[in-house]
């Protein structure tokens, strides 16, 4: 009997690695709609299994870096960098061994040292190509905290910042105007926080005459890149 050439795909495993709860319906499947290959998809938290009053107790003190994240519940909270990224370098040494194909971390903050045997891809935006020809930007963050922590320093280019909360409910009309007017200038727009979706980026679009940028998008195009050819 003559073998056959004939090579069975196989899916892709991937992890994707939240800094709050588990499951980010908010995030994943919007994701997984981009991703060009099928994958058997998993989610990691690393706030998952605490209490309120464990994830109270990693809330950001004065001038410590802050990140924005979501509960289960859909609340918004803001946990401190630092003590965040330790629980997180622990869940991804647990997560290393499980035989992934790809780690996608969803989350556009700099850990710097975290580090894994299985290729791992974040969230993290590259500015460069977005401000070529010097492109001003328009960078919207979650919340002014981050703003004070990131400013500049965190682009490397000329930037213009505002905030504007993803989970926030309400009428949030003027919130949103405020932080259109805040980036007007800007000649692209980042929207800089894997929380941030297509409804809201279409709602600030329509207030604005540049290209606005969402950050999991960006994203979707690292996973692509990372297992779409392989």
């Amino acid at each position: 009997m003559e073998s056959s050439n004939i090579q069975i795909a196989t899916r892709k495993r991937v992890a994707f690695v939240t800094i709050g709860q588990t499951p980010r319906d908010d995030i994943v499947p919007e994701l997984l709609e981009q991703v060009t290959v099928e994958v058997d998809a998993s989610e990691f938290g690393a706030l998952d299994g605490l209490d309120a009053e464990a994830i109270s107790a990693l809330k950001p003190e004065h001038g410590d870096g802050t990140l924005y994240t979501r509960l289960r519940d859909g609340t918004e909270v803001k946990v401190d960098k630092r003590r965040l990224a330790a629980r997180l370098d622990a869940m991804l040494l647990e997560i290393d061994g499980a035989g992934f194909d790809l780690i996608v971390l969803l989350c556009t903050a700099d850990f710097d040292g975290m580090r894994c045997f299985t290729p791992m891809i974040d969230a993290q935006i590259d500015i460069e190509p977005l401000a070529v020809g010097g492109r001003r930007l328009g960078v919207v963050l979650p919340t002014p905290e981050q703003i004070l922590e990131i400013g500049g320093d965190g682009y490397r280019v000329d930037a213009l910042f505002a905030h504007f909360a993803p989970h926030a409910g309400g009428d949030r009309t003027d919130e949103l105007i405020r932080a259109a007017d805040a980036v007007s200038s800007s000649e692209v727009v980042i929207m800089d926080c894997m929380a941030f979706n297509n409804d809201v980026r279409t709602q600030l679009q329509s207030k604005l005459k540049v290209p606005v940028v969402l950050a999991r998008d960006l994203l979707a195009k690292k996973i692509n890149r990372a297992i779409g050819d392989t």
